[in-house]
């Protein structure tokens, strides 16, 4: 798939986090700019008067659904300024695989249940405040209700097919109810309240898990997180964490997504060192407090690492960790000392350090 793509819908796009981040194919959230990642552009949640929502409740004399014939596949109501789903008549569409109702003002989820047919469901920037409705569900593979007012995860336990979970910019606080979801393979919870990683055990098929933009302090041993052995992304940037640690289970990670938190020492990494040669890209160290670079030497297969933003002072510390990495491309370290304190010689130093770079911050090698 790139923290933002999901083969079913197209991702919302790194939500937020894909600050000047690699491209994921998931949500990253990044609190500059506002990349997650997410599927589609993000959007402010639509404001509407109680005079114009009296005129733009579904009017019986104009049905959202007469222009689609029943053997439908895929119906789309985006933007339809739909207040209610309860006088549709979904019935008649018999083979349906694809609704989409995203950017709505719809409160509620209803009328949905008999759409048995149904693999994905679109409910991205509207007003939900529970989900609920959807039990029949159960061959859905893609859910998104994305941007809404929801504050409890529950009420899906019986959707066991689906691969694709996307639950951004909510108010969720405990990430919960998802033991029956194994064959998860995408799970975006960035932005919402939550502070701690927990009850995920189960899912040992997930490959993406997008957490950015929370209020996660620690990576706990509790978490359990070796037990995501499949993990390939994992996106914790914007959080409020200070220490990397807990981490040795995660055997297939590729990509590493820490920006934007308080780290001060990078370690908790060396004990993959015969398991972790799959890290392919990594982005933990932009805006955090380190200052010296270390602890990397080990993951061999490394191709970017952006390091913008911090106190780094030593080149030799940089060639040192970095000088034997054949797949490395390209490199950001803007923003430290060595280059503030030497701008007209940076790029020269590190070209001289790292022969084999293609891109030093955003421009190419010459």
């Amino acid at each position: 798939m790139e923290p933002s793509q999901n083969p079913i819908i197209q991702p919302i796009s790194e939500q937020t986090e894909k600050e000047s981040n690699p491209t994921t194919s998931g949500t990253l959230i990044d609190n500059d700019t506002n990349n997650q990642p997410t599927k589609g552009n993000e959007t402010d949640a639509i404001e509407e008067s109680d005079e114009d929502q009296s005129q733009d409740s579904n009017n019986e004399s104009e049905d959202p659904l007469e222009c689609f014939e029943p053997d439908e596949e895929e119906v789309n109501l985006v933007q339809m300024r739909l207040w209610t789903l309860e006088n549709l008549d979904f019935t008649k569409f018999e083979n349906i695989k694809t609704l989409c109702l995203r950017q709505n003002f719809l409160k509620k989820i209803e009328g949905l249940n008999t759409l048995k047919t149904l693999t994905e469901l679109d409910m991205y920037d509207n007003r939900i405040t529970k989900i609920q409705g959807l039990d029949n569900l159960t061959n859905l593979k893609s859910l998104d209700i994305s941007y809404n007012n929801i504050r409890k995860i529950q009420n899906i336990e019986t959707l066991k097919n689906l691969n694709y979970l996307y639950m951004i910019s909510n108010k969720f606080k405990i990430i919960e109810n998802l033991e029956t979801l194994t064959n998860l393979v995408t799970l975006e919870l960035g932005s919402n309240r939550i502070e701690k990683i927990e009850n995920l055990d189960t899912l040992v098929n997930l490959q993406e898990l997008y957490l950015g933009k929370n209020k996660i302090k620690k990576i706990e041993a509790s978490f359990n997180l070796d037990k995501l052995a499949n993990l390939r992304i994992l996106g914790l940037q914007s959080n409020r964490i200070v220490e990397l640690e807990n981490m040795q289970g995660l055997t297939s990670l590729e990509e590493l997504y820490i920006s934007h938190n308080g780290i001060l020492k990078i370690k908790g990494l060396e004990h993959n060192a015969s398991t972790m040669f799959s890290l392919s890209k990594t982005n933990f160290l932009l805006n955090n407090r380190l200052s010296v670079f270390e602890n990397v030497e080990h993951l061999s297969e490394l191709e970017e690492v952006w390091a913008s933003s911090n106190e780094f002072d030593s080149y030799q510390d940089i060639e040192t960790q970095l000088k034997d990495k054949k797949n490395l491309n390209t490199v950001y370290f803007e923003d430290n000392p060595i280059q503030k304190s030497t701008p007209a010689q940076y790029r020269l130093k590190l070209k001289l350090a790292l022969p084999q770079l293609k891109q030093i911050d955003a421009n190419y090698v010459r």
